[in-house]
């Protein structure tokens, strides 16, 4: 068996056909994964780079994707390799073949730079390779009670499904969807194809200069009949009478917003639910953690001084190798010593640290100001 390699675009209908094969079996050929991920399986170089694929006599038996992602925690950007499409042939499972090109898509991460890992997946499974559970969504329930019936002046309302993307409308829909402390940084090029995904609509509608959109899907990668809300933005009044009017025109009890850990996204859906809950997002891998807590410790020194805290922390893994520090006053150090995984929780967990660990004097200072919010919206999924 061969060592993983970075895939070159003369491999792309073969790399498409395997992947169908392991994820959508019985359609292969049809390139339905293609299809329902046109902003991140395209045939050209730049885009080929990102998959590790394995072959075995020639034949492919396995790839991975590894897609960038730039994560917003307040006023930090954070440099992530997505991890897609983690595909073993049908044939040869058990062989550890995805141990390997997992092996190989770490180094690469860290040959490029990358600060964190982030992929969606079994817990047991990922856990091996020092994946852990982080990140933090929200879960709200829309229902048709809690958002009303729409007013005679809301059915006037000129609501646009899938408008043509002009640059106009590209830039408008990044403006909004960026002004939250937590997500995920959107480059121009990316916004048509995120918006345009097949599984979903996008409904827009004006009233004068106000501005509001709205995406909705449904079960199945199928965009109708509409079950959930996966991104909302823009005048939230406008969002509301949109919502009240899309409830009652395709007979719609409840829908089901996934949203950022955000005041913008609790304000938006707070007031039209009948309940909301909040749950792990991802899974977290830390690539060079000396690197990245170094890149961490002003924003904590910073959050530190906001909340009047004094202390300073020694980071230590449980080999002894000294991470990184975090100064803000106090005599002298506390060490913590973490496993990999403990720090993913730590530094990016959903839950409270006061939950996870039996909180001392030095974990109480750290619960101020710690785990850092991590989201990544339903349209960036991979």
């Amino acid at each position: 068996m061969e060592e993983p390699q970075i895939a070159t675009a003369g491999e792309f209908a073969e790399l498409m056909d395997f992947i169908d094969l392991v994820f959508r079996p019985g359609q292969v050929g049809k390139r339905i994964v293609q299809r329902q991920y046109p902003h991140l399986y395209r045939d050209d170089k730049a885009h080929m780079k990102r998959h590790l694929v394995l072959r075995d006599a020639g034949e492919i038996v396995g790839q991975l994707a590894i897609h960038p992602l730039h994560l917003r925690v307040e006023n930090l950007r954070l440099c992530a390799g997505g991890i897609g499409t983690v595909a073993t042939h049908p044939d040869r499972r058990g062989q550890g073949i995805m141990g390997r090109l997992l092996a190989a898509a770490t180094r690469l991460m860290g040959q490029r730079d990358y600060d964190l890992s982030i992929l969606g997946g079994d817990r047991q499974r990922y856990g091996w390779f020092g994946w852990e559970n982080a990140g933090t969504k929200v879960v709200f329930q829309v229902t048709q009670r809690c958002v009303g019936r729409p007013s005679p002046a809301e059915r006037r309302l000129k609501l646009q499904c899938n408008p043509l993307m002009t640059p106009a409308l590209c830039a408008r829909l990044k403006k909004e969807s960026q002004r939250r402390r937590v997500g995920v940084v959107r480059k121009p090029s990316e916004v048509e194809p995120i918006f345009r995904r097949t599984s979903r609509d996008i409904w827009v509608v004006r009233d004068g200069r106000r501005f509001a959109y709205l995406v909705l899907g449904g079960q199945g990668h199928q965009a109708r009949p509409y079950e959930r809300v996966d991104e909302a933005g823009g005048d939230v009044e406008l969002v509301h009478s949109a919502l009240r009017v899309l409830m009652g025109r395709f007979r719609l009890s409840a829908l089901r917003a996934v949203a950022a850990p955000d005041p913008l996204d609790m304000h938006l859906y707070e007031p039209i639910s009948s309940e909301w809950s909040s749950a792990s997002d991802m899974m977290v891998k830390v690539l060079d953690t000396p690197r990245l807590l170094h890149k961490l410790e002003p924003l904590l020194r910073e959050k530190m001084q906001r909340f009047g805290l004094v202390g300073s922390f020694v980071f230590e893994s449980e080999t002894g190798e000294k991470w990184g520090q975090l100064k803000a006053g106090g005599k002298s150090p506390q060490k913590l010593v973490l496993s990999e995984r403990e720090l993913v929780r730590l530094l990016f967990g959903h839950v409270p640290l006061e939950q996870m660990w039996h909180v001392g004097k030095e974990m109480e200072i750290l619960a101020r100001i710690l785990p850092l919010k991590l989201f990544v919206p339903p349209l960036n999924h991979i």
